[in-house]
Formats: C-alpha cells, structure tokens, sequence
C-alpha cells in the first residue's frame, strides 16, 4: 500500500512541476513579447524612462500596425505617391543621339508593385 501511494505521489509531483514548467515557459513568452512592445513605445514616444498602461500602449501598437498596413494599401496612398515614382527613359534619335526623358511611373504600374509586395510580406 505505501508503494502505491509513493508512486502515486511521485506521479502527482512529477504532473505537477510539468505544469509549473509549463506555466513558467507561458510567462516568459508573455514577458519577453510585452518588453518588446514597451521598448518599441518607447523608442516612438521618446520616453525612455516611462512604461506604458497597458491599454494604452496596445491601442498604440494597433494605430501602429494599421498605419503600417495602410501604407501597403493603393487606395490609402494613390494621394501621397501618385506622380512620385519617376523613370529615366534613354530613347535614340535618327542620328543615333540618346534622347533622355524623365517618365512618371503610371499609378496602374505602382498599383501592381505594391500587390507584389503585399503578396511577398504574406498581406492579401
């Protein structure tokens, strides 16, 4: 009888400290990603000394990945790029003399770059 509460005991120990491993692995992955945050709030808010509430600084990390996520949107950006994006284009005349000219990138080229780029960072 003593055997089987012995290896019963052993076996609710050894359950146990798997759980309190388990438990200590879980805050380790939620600490090292909450200092992150904090160190990237910081570095944006130029308060070095300062920790965020919580709540604040995921509002702030959600305005961050949405304004990020905004930038590879054509639709939020044909303002700020259209006519931005420019060329050199070397054209040769009859004589053989290069003709350079400056040629605006078409918003319709910008538009298929960017889907490029939102296919590649895995943003459909």
């Amino acid at each position: 009888m003593a055997e089987q509460i012995d290896a019963a005991y052993a076996q609710e120990r050894e359950d146990l400290l798997d759980r309190v491993a388990e438990l200590e692995s879980l805050f380790d992955i939620r600490w090292k990603a909450d200092q992150r945050a904090i160190k990237r709030w910081q570095d944006a808010t130029g308060k070095h000394d300062t920790w965020p509430d919580r709540a604040d600084m995921v509002v702030w990390l959600l305005e961050e990945r949405d304004r990020l996520l905004a930038a590879l949107d054509p639709d939020e950006t044909k303002a700020a790029y259209i006519g931005e994006v420019k060329d050199d284009i070397c054209q040769y005349g009859e004589d053989g003399e290069e003709l350079w000219h400056r040629h605006t990138i078409s918003w319709t080229a910008m538009k298929e770059f960017m889907a490029l780029i939102r296919k590649r960072a895995g943003v459909e």
